[in-house]
């Protein structure tokens, strides 16, 4: 947290998540290997020095990396995989009010 005076204080915000590799098949086929992924997430808040207001605004996956959360490995004679790929980099800003 940082003070600005009067108009209250700033704290901003990085962080980091790590997977490692994974079969998300039951066959732990190499197809079925979802590989590791380090995504980053940011934020900055500001709060009034009345502590009445709060505003922030940030991103997750910042670096927006493509990325799948898991992977399906079909069945002969078909050999397609399937995947749900991750949410890519998404923005949001929030208001907050205390009574």
């Amino acid at each position: 947290m940082f003070p600005v005076g009067t108009a209250g204080s700033v704290t901003p915000r990085i962080d980091g998540t790590y997977q490692r590799q994974f079969y998300s098949d039951i066959q732990n086929n190499k197809l079925g290997l979802v590989a590791g992924r380090t995504l980053m997430n940011g934020r900055i808040t500001w709060k009034s020095a009345s502590q009445d207001w709060e505003t922030a605004a940030g991103a997750t996956n910042l670096t927006n990396k493509f990325y799948y959360v898991n992977k399906v490995f079909g069945a002969v004679p078909t050999n397609i995989t399937e995947g749900q790929p991750g949410a890519p980099r998404e923005w949001f800003v929030t208001v907050k009010r205390n009574f």
